[in-house]
Parts: structure tokens; C-alpha cells; sequence
């Protein structure tokens, strides 16, 4: 009985300092009645100092939570940035696939597959050459030369923006007076969206033969004809303005408003 009794008041008084927030206690029992005091006095007897370990299993088990929880954070957002990675890289695959380019009539073709985008860079190179049988009766003055030179050397990128611009710029590395501009040919933008018509501004052919307009790597000889050439191409067919352009199965019209002139044309 005496041992129970100590054991319920070293709980109580245990359970006194837990509430008060000690951590460690001096107990003393009465030698008389065996009561437990955390104080001393008359016929009490010093029995040791006592540690209070109950929350320390606590304290360890919430640090051992912390660091959980802190681990589990930093994995999360690892396995989050990984993700992204992995997204971006599929992105980046799925637009690859959605690009592609061949070599075509015009070049380096490149194209998405959706044809928004379409664009060709390439160029053309044409050499004019001669040799003349000159007759012994011919005179030294009126003799023709056999020669050889390079008649078109042209560049060219054009393509579409959108499916609504259509743009071209070619340069012809022979053509001018050896200027940079005077090298340029076609310089400009068209706008189709308001079909059959559309709009044209920058730096082209004036429409006014459909030999002129035939693109020379479809002509039958390297020259055009002698009078197209002329009456249209003896001055520079390559004109700045805006063009307004319509067609149909049996027709084409432009209207050609330049600086110096206002003209119709239909084919």
C-alpha cells in the first residue's frame, strides 16, 4: 500500500511540474508518512532530481516530421521542374514534326504543315554564249566576236505569311549599273484574303504583255521577243506602285496606279 501511495504522488507531483513547464524536479519524501514533496522541510528526505523525458519522444517525432515534410517538398518541386522539362521537350518534338523541307522547283522549300507558312530560297544562273562564222569577204570592222557571259544571276526568297501575304524579293547580281539598288527586281507584298481579288505593293512587272509577266525560266529562248523587248523591256518593266488585280476562268484584269501613270490591263 505504501508502495502504491508513492507511486500515485510521485505521478501527481510529476504531473504538477509537467503542467507548470519544468523539465526537472527535486523530490522529497516525508519519512513519516511517505508523502512526496517537491520541496524540502521537517522529516523530509532529499530522493533525487527527476527529468521530465515525456515530450521528448515528441520533440523528436516533430523534427523527424519537419524534415519529412521538407523532403517531401523538395522532391515534389524536382519532379515538378522534371515535368516541365519533359513537356517542353515534347513541345519542341511535336513542332519539329510540324516543319518540313524538300528541295523543289524553287529551291529550299520549307513549310509547316498547317500552311501558314510557306517559304522558298533559291536562285537561277543562265550563261548566253556565241560563236560567229565570220565569211573571208566580211570586212575586220563588221566582223561579230565569239564570246560568252553570264546573262542572269539571280537569288530569290518568296513564300507566304499566313495564307492571306504572299511576299518575293529576288536580286539579279547582272542586272543595273552596278548599283546595290539597281540590282533589285521584285520587292514585294500581296494580299489575298478578299479572293479573286487582291493587292499588290512593292517594287514589280508592270502587267502589260503576258510575255513580260511569263517568268523567264519558262520562255522558249533566253531573250523574250524583239518587240516585247522593245516596247516593254527596253525600259525598266520593274516599277514601284500598288496593284489591284482580279481573274477569273477566261480572265485577268490589273489596275496598275504608278507615279508617272494609271492603267488598266486585261488578258
Amino acid at each position: 500500500m505504501e508502495i502504491s501511495r508513492l507511486t500515485l504522488a510521485v505521478t501527481t507531483v510529476l504531473g504538477a511540474g509537467a503542467s507548470s513547464g519544468a523539465f526537472a524536479l527535486d523530490l522529497y519524501m516525508n519519512t513519516q508518512t511517505a508523502q512526496i514533496y517537491a520541496e524540502p522541510g521537517p522529516n523530509r528526505k532529499f530522493m533525487g532530481t527527476f527529468d521530465k523525458v515525456q515530450d521528448a519522444p515528441s520533440k523528436i517525432a516533430d523534427k523527424s516530421n519537419i524534415a519529412d515534410k521538407a523532403e517531401i517538398t523538395t522532391i515534389r518541386e524536382d519532379l515538378a521542374l522534371k515535368t516541365n522539362e519533359i513537356k517542353a521537350l515534347k513541345d519542341r518534338a511535336t513542332e519539329t514534326g510540324l516543319v518540313k523541307a524538300t528541295f523543289g522547283d524553287n529551291g529550299l522549300e520549307i513549310e509547316t504543315k498547317n500552311g501558314d507558312f510557306k517559304m522558298a530560297i533559291g536562285g537561277d544562273l543562265q550563261l548566253d554564249g556565241q560563236i560567229n562564222q565570220n565569211g573571208h569577204r566580211i570586212p575586220q570592222s563588221a566582223q561579230l566576236d565569239d564570246g560568252a557571259g553570264l546573262r542572269r544571276g539571280r537569288i530569290h526568297m518568296q513564300g507566304t505569311v499566313n495564307q492571306d501575304y504572299n511576299f518575293r524579293y529576288e536580286y539579279d547580281f547582272v542586272r543595273g549599273t552596278g548599283t546595290t539598288a539597281a540590282g533589285i527586281t521584285d520587292a514585294w507584298i500581296e494580299y489575298t484574303a478578299l479572293k479573286p481579288i487582291s493587292f499588290t505593293v512593292g517594287q514589280f512587272r508592270e502587267p502589260f504583255s503576258l510575255e513580260s509577266l511569263t517568268n523567264y525560266k519558262y520562255l522558249t529562248f533566253i531573250e523574250r521577243s524583239a518587240p516585247n523587248n522593245a516596247f516593254v523591256e527596253n525600259s525598266n518593266p520593274f516599277l514601284m506602285g500598288i496593284s489591284a488585280q482580279t481573274f477569273g476562268d477566261r480572265y485577268t484584269a490589273w489596275r496598275f496606279p504608278s507615279r508617272t501613270n494609271r492603267k488598266w490591263h486585261f488578258c
